[in-house]
């Protein structure tokens, strides 16, 4: 075989011939003969050539694009089974993952998953939780903020100590997904459920962990017509406690969360295709992970903030609305009692905030309107 070849080559120390082999190899081998390299020259004490081998991979465009994760990956490993620590921690100090030979942002993106596997299967625990937090926040990052045409967002709620505590703080509170109606919402949350009946490994495990830090808020949007949602009679029975509840529209300016070092979030818009998603695979995209949904809930035209604190793993996040003029109208549902409404008008005291409430149409009605209070 021909890794057995590199072997001997590097036991008698004939680099010339080894790298002819490594030079002429085709694509898919190149990766597997330079780590090999890598692993056997560490192995037999050619330090500086496993060093000159590793600055290849690091540093050139030598691999394809596609195989350099995991051959940095393996880099990594390599030269923590050689306990050369100084120099994984000089890699990994300058981040490794922000390597220009990378180029795109989605393969700097996947390589902090080869690391986080690389960690977990050397039982460095703490650098694996480490990277697989970077994934997960990078994950989010890299998506771009899609905002509604008309800029607003709607959120139907009953009536609650924590709606009421959101309305006076000028907060929202983000939730798992696993306060949902909906129990395939999100999918890659049913993807962990299919995987650890198939017996996780145990990076899977931390992998899950930090996914499972994820909180969302859903919003409604105006339809493609620019009906708002309030209009919707379904809304009101599924989320805001069958017209007892409140409609919040807001409208956000494109900044209002700034990403920190712990704290990143976006807005997406949900899709509800008709055709399934294989859940057994894999990899996801965001997309499918977080803003894909069963066509019968195309009815809700729904718009989510997906964000995730790394250091936070509470069921709801709070945050701060940073601008003090968000909410712009609140309507009431058709059977909210008159003592809730002046409640939550008091809170507003001052404010620029408008009021309405839900009647039915007395000419359709199957149809809501609304009057100003």
């Amino acid at each position: 075989m021909v890794v057995d070849k590199l072997i001997e080559l590097i036991k008698r120390a004939c680099f010339s011939d080894l790298e002819e082999i490594i030079e002429n190899a085709d694509d898919k081998m190149k990766q597997v003969y330079f780590n090999r390299a890598i692993d056997n020259c560490l192995k037999y004490g050619y330090i500086d050539k496993a060093k000159e081998f590793i600055d290849k991979i690091l540093y050139t465009d030598i691999l394809l694009l596609e195989q350099r994760p995991k051959a940095i990956a393996g880099v990594i490993g390599a030269l923590i089974d050689a306990k050369d620590k100084d120099y994984v921690d000089e890699l990994l100090e300058n981040g490794i993952e922000n390597l220009d030979v990378l180029e795109t942002d989605e393969t700097k993106h996947i390589i902090l998953l080869e690391l986080a596997a690389i960690f977990e299967e050397k039982g460095l625990r703490e650098l694996s939780i480490k990277y697989c937090k970077k994934y997960v926040y990078r994950m989010i990052q890299m998506e771009k903020n899609v905002f509604p045409k008309d800029g607003c967002f709607y959120m139907f709620k009953p009536i609650s100590e924590y709606t009421v505590l959101d309305l006076i703080n000028n907060s929202i509170t983000l939730s798992s997904p696993y306060n949902f109606n909906d129990p395939i919402d999100s999918l890659i949350y049913e993807a962990f459920d299919i995987a650890t009946k198939n017996g996780k490994t145990d990076f899977g495990n931390v992998f899950e962990t930090e996914m499972r830090k994820i909180r969302i808020k859903c919003f409604a949007m105006s339809d493609e017509k620019g009906t708002p949602p309030v209009y919707n009679t379904l809304m009101w029975a599924h989320y805001a406690d069958s017209h007892r509840g409140i409609c919040v529209k807001y409208k956000f300016p494109i900044h209002i969360f700034e990403d920190s070092e712990n704290f990143v979030g976006r807005f997406g818009i949900v899709s509800y295709p008709n055709e399934s998603i294989d859940v057994k695979k894999d990899s996801y995209d965001f997309r499918e992970c977080f803003l894909t949904k069963q066509s019968e809930w195309h009815y809700e035209n729904e718009i989510r903030f997906i964000a995730i604190d790394t250091n936070r793993s509470e069921q709801f996040l709070s945050l701060d609305l940073k601008c003090p003029n968000c909410i712009e109208t609140i309507y009431f549902g058709r059977k909210c009692s008159s003592q809730m409404i002046e409640a939550v008008k008091r809170i507003f005291e001052g404010k620029n905030v408008s009021f309405y409430r839900m009647h039915f149409n007395p000419n359709d009605i199957f149809k809501l309107c609304v009057s100003e209070i």
